[in-house]
């Protein structure tokens, strides 16, 4: 019994010594390390997927949005057509060296022509997409071309707003303006009813605008018509008995007296007009005792000779 209580107390000295080493492990326990999984898909090699993508990039222009088609030009529409290429160009990808030859296939009519004329004269030579657009927009463009003034020009009129919103949207496409700028002139050009009654609101856009001035304009379309008008107060009128208006005109119950005027005497052409003197005749006349009128010799009761007949008509009126 004293025999354990030492061996005990022994090896509790051993394991509280730090200079004895540490029990050897078991013989049983064989400690390993469990394997690492796959790598999934999303985690694969960087040089694996940057060979994809250089393969992607390099792939013919034939495989690049098939179902897409390249917008053709016949030489009309030219600010529509640049446009419209320069969209497919960016969802496409397409690299700047073909973007002359691509739109080269799709010209038609006096656009294939001057084309042709075009390379001729550069002896093949493609140049780059922004020298071939200021050439062939030197060619179909308009002599004065002025996007903004035609923005400014446009009028609604007698068209609808759906049909001025499509006009305005079409002259917008062509010029880069601030919002409330395009606001200001899209309402200065609406019809003075709508635009005063849009004004009202508030609003950003010109689509808020114009939808504003829409509701508006369906609204006066359905307006209800206005009632007939209704006949005018009369005190004496029976209201048993239909009424009748009176018109406005009345006839009297005597005819009128019809005034005869006299008729004017015309003048004789023969009749002397007097004649007039200057003073120096004037005074010779005198001094040879002759008529200022005549040329008799003035006596006592010459000028009875020379008075005219002098009627004055009166007309009154009778108090009917």
């Amino acid at each position: 019994m004293f025999q354990n209580a030492s061996q005990l107390q022994a090896s509790g000295k051993a394991l509280m010594d730090p200079s004895t080493s540490h029990p050897p492990t078991p013989a049983s326990f064989t400690p390993h390390r469990l394997p690492d999984p796959p790598d999934p898909p999303a985690f694969a090699d960087r040089s694996d997927t940057s060979h994809h993508n250089h393969h992607l990039t390099k792939n013919p222009l034939t495989s690049r949005l098939t179902k897409i088609g390249f917008p053709s030009f016949d030489g009309s529409q030219l600010r529509e057509w640049l446009s419209k290429c320069d969209q497919f160009f960016d969802i496409d990808g397409t690299q700047p060296e073909l973007k002359v030859r691509l739109a080269a296939l799709h010209l038609t009519g006096k656009a294939n022509q001057w084309h042709v004329n075009y390379m001729s004269t550069r002896f093949g030579m493609f140049p780059s997409w922004s020298e071939y657009m200021v050439s062939i927009s030197s060619r179909f463009s308009e002599l004065y071309d002025d996007p903004l003034a035609k923005l400014v020009a446009l009028r609604q009129n007698a068209n609808s707003v759906v049909d001025y919103l499509d006009k305005f949207e079409t002259a917008r496409m062509r010029i880069t303006l601030p919002e409330p700028h395009t606001v200001s002139i899209f309402l200065a050009n609406l019809n003075s009813h709508l635009s005063l009654h849009t004004r009202q609101f508030v609003f950003s856009t010109v689509d808020g605008a114009a939808r504003i001035a829409m509701l508006h304009e369906s609204s006066l379309s359905h307006t209800p018509p206005k009632p007939a008008t209704k006949a005018p107060f009369n005190p004496t009128h029976k209201y048993n008995q239909p009424y009748y208006p009176k018109p406005s005109y009345t006839t009297p119950l005597l005819p009128s007296p019809t005034t005869i005027k006299p008729a004017l005497k015309a003048p004789n052409p023969t009749d002397k007009q007097p004649r007039k003197f200057s003073y120096q005749e004037m005074q010779d006349r005198r001094a040879k005792g002759l008529c200022m009128f005549c040329d008799e010799v003035y006596t006592p009761g010459h000028s009875a000779k020379h008075k005219r007949a002098q009627i004055f008509v009166m007309e009154c009126e009778e108090d009917e």
